[in-house]
């Protein structure tokens, strides 16, 4: 699956796509917007993974890993005896 900011071409065409927000498993609806097409003689489309699947990828956005704040072990001081 492919992330947001994810751009791919189509050599053939010169289309270039770029992945949007929008859901791919949330109905077909949404999973036909994945994709911004912007064409170089007919304006921009939207289009599905499966519509830009064998284009070649130009950028692929690094995944973005949550931080965890991790807080160092402290042993607990011996009690006076």
């Amino acid at each position: 699956m492919s992330e947001t900011g994810h751009v791919k071409h189509n050599p053939e065409t010169g289309e270039v796509a770029l992945r949007t927000i929008f859901p791919t498993d949330q109905g077909p609806q949404l999973a036909a917007m994945a994709w911004l097409v912007a064409t170089k003689n007919m304006g921009a489309r939207n289009a599905s993974d499966a519509d830009v699947a064998d284009w070649e990828t130009l950028y692929e956005p690094p995944i973005e890993v949550e931080e965890v704040a991790v807080t160092p072990f402290e042993p607990e001081p011996e009690p006076e005896v």
